[in-house]
């Protein structure tokens, strides 16, 4: 999805789907979010109060985001954001839980 959004501003493609891919993205990171929580909160993740206020963060600032985007066409900080998202929540701080998570599942 965050190629497709990178793509379809890059060529210009119509606002409209630009706003639809935005909202397919807000939906996916809102599952993404409740399925961990509720995943961490099942392994009793010591550190699961802090990683749901990242969570939050997250969210306040991409909600920001997605706005600016709207509003002003501001795609610059909505692919930086994006980015960071996916490669500082998603490939390091998610990756502090795995193998407690793991260690759960196997037990």
């Amino acid at each position: 999805m965050i190629n497709t959004l990178h793509f379809s501003i890059c060529n210009k493609q119509d606002h409209t789907f630009q706003k639809s891919l935005i909202d397919a993205i807000e939906n996916y990171t809102k599952i993404h979010f409740q399925t961990e929580e509720h995943l961490l909160e099942k392994s009793n993740y010591p550190e699961l109060a802090s990683h749901r206020k990242l969570h939050d963060e997250l969210a306040i600032r991409r909600e920001h985001i997605n706005k600016e985007f709207i509003d002003h066409d501001d795609y610059v900080t909505l692919l930086q954001f994006l980015k960071e998202w996916w490669t500082n929540h998603i490939n390091k701080d998610d990756m502090e839980y795995v193998s407690h998570v793991m260690e759960y599942i196997h037990n």
